[in-house]
């Protein structure tokens, strides 16, 4: 109900439709003639949750897997480290080397980008290891 000027009550009239109001999401300064041809919203809408995923490819292996393997590969390449300034002290560094230039070849891919900036200073440092022992 609503009122009117005169104090009375008046019936409310349903609002009108337009062409517009069902045409779903409408850019300022479409005419009703393109409106018209319009889908709906919901028709357009993108998928999402499961329906998006149904077609997508398998995915990457889970980043907590990537980032402990990475991990585990600079500990790995820390020990070797070690390993070739304890040969360096003996004498025999041709197996240790060996290890560590391995190592240092082959770097994991890692998730989170500053594990990956470690392991890459790591890499590096083996390479300085390495060239020191000849």
């Amino acid at each position: 109900m609503r009122i009117d000027p005169a104090g009375k009550p008046a019936p409310l009239t349903a609002p009108s439709r337009t062409r517009r109001a069902q045409a779903g999401f409408v850019l300022p300064g479409d005419t009703d003639d393109e409106v018209a041809g319009a889908e709906p919203a919901a028709a357009a809408a993108p998928a999402t949750g499961i329906a998006a995923l149904a077609g997508a490819a398998p995915a990457a292996p889970a980043a907590p897997a990537l980032d402990a393997q990475a991990a585990r590969h600079g500990d790995a390449m820390l020990k070797a480290m070690s390993d070739v300034q304890l040969a360096l002290l003996d004498g025999t560094t041709d197996d240790a080397c060996r290890t560590l230039a391995t190592l240092a070849e082959t770097l994991p891919n890692a998730a989170d980008p500053g594990l990956k900036a470690v392991l890459q200073s790591v890499a590096v440092r083996a390479a300085v290891v390495l060239a020191r022992a000849g």
